[in-house]
């Protein structure tokens, strides 16, 4: 995953991944 700056926190990092992914793969990975 690229990223333009340092997240602050896992929680950022989260986020920023979640926001990234189709929105089939994000409800398959809440699923879990």
């Amino acid at each position: 995953m690229l990223q333009t700056k340092t997240p602050r926190n896992n929680h950022e990092i989260l986020l920023s991944t979640l926001a990234s992914l189709p929105d089939l793969t994000k409800q398959d990975l809440l699923a879990k």
